[in-house]
Parts: structure tokens; sequence; C-alpha cells
């Protein structure tokens, strides 16, 4: 083998292993949290896969700090194709807001939480579960 071929495999072997280590993470999380600071529009949480128990997740949202809206969505990755919100709530209070019932296919895609300021400067959580819906 010349010295180009074994450059090749060795590139392709470690962006081969990052792929698999972070399709492995995604697989071991049971959630995704995201955190929105003040003067952000938008956060974004970690991928994890879908749930086996009836395809029912849990989605969650709560402000730390009152003076404003956010939408909190569940989104769907999907693969060369721009992702898609398939639930959502809207919080408006420090009181935690959930959505059960949240159907997350399990090994077919990939699922993450993201929060979206409406109005006002929010600071707020949300989290997906893949469980517990």
């Amino acid at each position: 083998m010349d010295d180009g071929v074994k450059k090749e495999l060795l590139v392709f072997s470690v962006i081969g292993s990052i792929m698999l280590s972070g399709t492995a993470l995604a697989f071991t999380q049971q959630s995704s949290s995201a955190t929105l600071g003040s003067g952000s529009s938008f956060a974004e949480g970690s991928y994890i896969n879908g749930t086996d128990s009836e395809n029912k997740g849990r989605l969650t949202g709560q402000l730390s700090l009152a003076g404003g809206s956010v939408k909190v969505h569940a989104y769907k990755q999907i693969s060369l194709w721009p992702d898609s919100s398939i639930e959502s709530i809207k919080v408006d209070s420090t009181n935690l807001t959930s959505k059960n019932q949240v159907k997350l296919s399990p090994y077919e895609n990939l699922y993450y939480v993201k929060i979206v300021k409406e109005s006002g400067n929010p600071t707020a959580t949300g989290t997906l579960y893949n469980y517990g819906g």
C-alpha cells in the first residue's frame, strides 16, 4: 500500500468512528434538554432515539425567569430533509408545562428539543424525554 491509500484509510476510519460514537450516544441518552439564555432567539438539545414504550415520550418546558413566552418543540431529524416539529407547547410562566403522548418511533429517526423565543426576553428550559409519556 502506498502512503496516499494509508492516509485515506486512516481518515475514513477516524470519520467513521466519530459518526458511530455520535449515533451510539444518541441511542443511550433518554432525554434531550436545552436552556434558552437571555437575549437568545433559540436553543437546541442533543439527539435522542425514539422509544419502545408504546412510542410515547414527554415534552416539558418552563420559564426560569418570567418576562415573555417561548415555544418548546419536539423535533424529528430527517436525513437529507429539513427537520420537522412533531409537537410543541407554549410556555409563558414559571410553572412546569408538560405534554404527554409525544409519538417517537423507535430506531427510525433521532429527536431533539428546540426552544424558540416568541415574545419578551425570557430565559427558559425545555426537555424531551423518550419515556414517561
